[in-house]
């Protein structure tokens, strides 16, 4: 028990927590609170209908990645929703 207190592990996914990661009710914060509650652990609503927060639909989902770069040793990814959307938003035209 002491281990799991200066280490603990998440209820959900069994990885530890780390520092400065939001942490509730044993789990980690985003998304595995609401996977194991079946809800969103933003806003609260029930995730069997779809209903996610942005934030917490942005783990779940992540945007395409678009670009990915070695900058000195550091592995750089940018991912971004905004060309699909625009897309979609022509398209509606």
């Amino acid at each position: 028990r002491c281990y799991e207190q200066q280490f603990p592990v998440c209820e959900y996914c069994k990885k530890p927590i780390r520092d400065g990661e939001e942490e509730v009710d044993n789990c980690h914060k985003k998304p595995c609170y609401s996977d194991k509650t079946g809800r969103c652990c933003e806003c609260g609503a029930i995730t069997s209908r779809g209903s996610y927060c942005k934030s917490c639909y942005d783990l779940k989902y992540p945007p395409p990645l678009r670009a990915e770069v070695l900058v000195a040793g550091v592995n750089l990814k940018l991912r971004s929703r905004t060309e699909v959307n625009q897309k979609m938003i022509e398209s509606a035209k």
